[in-house]
């Protein structure tokens, strides 16, 4: 750790095996410390500006300082394990415990608690909201053959104890419920403690049916398909998997219409085959159990709104039959006779121009007041994040959930052709308070509630941010770097010489360097919270890290492109991919708003681009 040259070392393995940098942990002792405090305070920050993760190994076991939690940068608090075992066995011990857990958090640590050898020690650190345990209670150290064996022949339940399944401890912590007559949903997993967890978090709302693979999940919906509400779908499964089940499903004239949510781990290329295959969602495990309710009850609500409206065509096509020669409805009619048919299954049913916040009442068009209108959160303006909007431009149909300061909505938006224009049916249903409280964190549901509204500023290529995210943000994350005197660095990336390789190797392997140039840039520069990557269009990104010094932002900036000028497509091909990248720092031009910027730092890049390529510049 004293060697200047440990820092070159570890850039040059993690370039040649093409390791995302935040994935190399290292760790430092709690002794080292007390040794020379400055010299290795000052060789973790360099360690941990490149993008390092830093773990304090053996806390509790010497000096134990807790000022040196708050001068040491690290990222990950490692409990010695006498100290745990130790320490939990006194009255005392657990106060304290829980004190430098707590602490640790409070200054966003992740916690390990080491040497965890029995269920009680177990269930005290569970009862902590420690993050993570480690010890023999798991498994002892064993030989690599021995290891391998183990990951294919082990049980998840039995990595959470032996004596008491993960199971158990699930359903017991879970609130009792009598199960509910008439929904059923449909769990599919091979894995037990998958579907108990499901099965726990929807007992009060669902009879719950569960089935090991597709094949037996298929045989019980051949025959009970007209009772299934929601059918929660694992993808990787023995004898029928998820994907031939989906495709069964939708095949099925009787059952192409069920919601159907993907219920498995989260790669882009499952989830976007799955959504092809129209699956109503894809959740990725692990999920949040806060959350997973509300997607559940978008979804089937969605599928709610469905039979209704099929319903109600059907009887609309038989009025129609039986008037005969009578003059039938204008569709303009028939749209507002639809939202009167709805009314009565939703709290707020109405027809709305978002573009121009109007609502269709009757004969008379009113303007959408901030408080009656759903696009809204509480705010004096009318949001961006509006999904009317945004249904009304793609014209098709988005659910989200909505919270003010009066309670939280489930809102469904779905475009008509209405007028000349067209139009965006709203129906809204409030959550019970009651409930909502009972079972959230208010809080962290609304701040949840955020990242999965910001969905809609993701790029779907490269996964990264879009352009709408730097439009939508862009002045609040410059008034905010300024307001709390934080330096804030931009940089404007382009590929190199990106068109000749697409025009060369085809677009679909273009798209593969365009997914992995943004991957190695959010891997290995949006190391710190709030800190992210956008592509700005084609073939340019944009970085923003909020709260950086220049001289680290740069070389972050120029680490991360030496590792793409040496990384290897696939097939082991090697493709002399380099990126031109401009730097600005928000210290610079104290006056500009995050467009001029942005604009410093495009100038920056063409001129790296003009001066040879592959090239980082940061000063005019």
């Amino acid at each position: 750790m004293k060697s200047e040259d440990q820092s070159t070392l570890r850039l040059e393995l993690v370039a040649k095996y093409r390791i995302p940098i935040r994935y190399l942990h290292l760790e430092i002792t709690e002794s080292a410390y007390t040794d020379n405090p400055r010299q290795i305070i000052e060789v973790v920050e360099k360690m941990r500006n490149l993008g390092f993760v830093i773990e304090m190994d053996d806390f509790g076991s010497g000096y134990s300082s807790l000022n040196m939690l708050a001068e040491m940068p690290v990222d990950v608090l490692k409990l010695d394990m006498k100290f745990v075992q130790n320490e939990a066995k006194k009255s005392s011990g657990k106060g304290i415990l829980s004190f430098v857990i707590s602490l640790a958090k409070w200054l966003d640590l992740a916690v390990v608690a080491e040497g965890v050898e029995t269920a009680e020690q177990i269930s005290s650190l569970r009862s902590m909201d420690c993050n993570y345990v480690q010890g023999f209670y798991f498994a002892k150290p064993m030989k690599l053959e021995d290891f391998e064996n183990l990951l294919q022949t082990a049980k998840t339940t039995e990595m959470v104890c032996t004596s008491r399944t993960a199971v158990q401890y699930i359903v017991d912590d879970m609130p009792k419920h009598e199960a509910a007559d008439g929904k059923v949903m449909l769990i599919v997993d091979d894995i037990e403690i998958n579907r108990a967890a499901l099965a726990a978090n929807f007992m009060d709302s669902y009879a719950i049916v569960e089935k090991e693979n597709g094949k037996m999940a298929w045989e019980y919906l051949d025959e009970h398909y007209d009772q299934v509400n929601i059918i929660m779908l694992d993808l990787l499964m023995p004898v029928m998997d998820g994907f031939q089940l989906l495709n069964k499903i939708r095949s099925d004239e009787r059952m192409k219409n069920l919601p159907v949510i993907i219920t498995s781990q989260g790669d882009s290329d499952s989830e976007k085959r799955a959504l092809e295959m129209r699956a109503n969602d894809f959740i990725s495990k692990p999920y949040n159990t806060e959350i997973i309710r509300h997607r559940v009850e978008n979804v089937v609500a969605g599928y709610e709104l469905h039979c209704i409206k099929k319903h109600e065509l059907e009887l609309s096509d038989l009025m129609e039959n039986e008037k005969g020669s009578q003059e039938s409805p204008s569709p303009d009619e028939k749209i507002k006779n639809n939202v009167e048919v709805l009314k009565p299954y939703f709290d707020v049913v109405r027809l709305v121009d978002p573009v121009h916040t109007l609502v269709y009442e009757n004969d008379k068009d009113e303007k959408c007041d901030i408080h009656s209108c759903y696009a809204i959160w509480g705010k004096t303006t009318r949001c961006n994040h509006c999904t009317s909007l945004k249904a009304y431009e793609q014209k098709s149909k988005f659910t989200k959930l909505e919270y003010s300061e009066d309670g939280l909505y489930f809102v469904i938006s779905e475009y008509v052709p209405y007028g000349s224009a067209g139009a965006v049916i709203e129906l809204v249903t409030k959550l019970d308070d009651e409930y909502v409280d009972n079972v959230f964190d208010k809080d962290l549901l609304y701040m949840n509630l955020d990242e999965l509204n910001l969905q809609l500023e993701y790029d779907e290529l490269t996964g990264v941010y879009n352009r709408r995210h730097i439009s939508l943000h862009q002045d609040k994350y410059i008034s905010r770097a300024r307001k709390y005197d934080r330096n804030l660095g931009i940089a404007m990336v382009d590929v190199d010489y990106f068109k000749a390789m697409n025009d060369t190797y085809g677009h679909l392997a273009g798209d593969e360097i365009l997914k992995t140039v943004a991957k190695m840039l959010e891997n290995n520069i949006a190391l710190s919270k709030g800190d992210f990557v956008s592509r700005f269009g084609g073939d340019e990104f944009i970085i923003v890290c909020r709260d950086i010094q220049p001289d680290i932002f740069v070389k972050r900036v120029q680490a991360v492109s030496d590792l793409i000028h040496h990384m290897i497509m696939g097939e082991g091909i090697r493709v002399e991919v380099g990126i031109s990248a401009g730097c600005v720092s928000a210290s610079e031009f104290p006056d500009l708003d995050a467009n001029g910027l942005i604009e410093q730092a495009d100038k920056r890049m063409y001129r790296a681009k003009e001066a040879g390529k592959g090239r980082v510049v940061y000063t005019d």
